[in-house]
């Protein structure tokens, strides 16, 4: 896991990046900008963007703002702002 801090045009960006298995819940109080590149069950909240990489699989509920899928997800999936779906997604829910 990573915590990268990019500069964007609002002063500094969180980018967490997860390349490991995980199991259980993760909630994120304030805007963070996740990146799932490996194995995750479980609960995910999230504010900020949620990226689920290409080679990503995922079992879970996934509430967020905006979501963007290139990988395999198998659960709920609800957005406040935006979902977009990569033609490499791969959806069940």
């Amino acid at each position: 896991m990573a915590l990268r801090r990019r500069p964007n045009e609002e002063g500094t960006l969180k980018l967490l990046e997860v390349n490991a298995s995980m199991t259980g819940s993760l909630s994120f109080q304030d805007p963070v900008n996740l990146q799932i590149n490996g194995q995750f069950e479980g609960t995910l909240d999230s504010k900020g963007t949620l990226v689920i990489g290409e080679k990503a699989i995922v079992k879970a509920t996934i509430r967020g703002e905006s979501i963007s899928i290139a990988g395999q997800i198998e659960g709920t999936v609800t957005a406040s702002r935006r979902l977009e779906l990569l033609p490499t997604a791969r959806v069940v829910g």
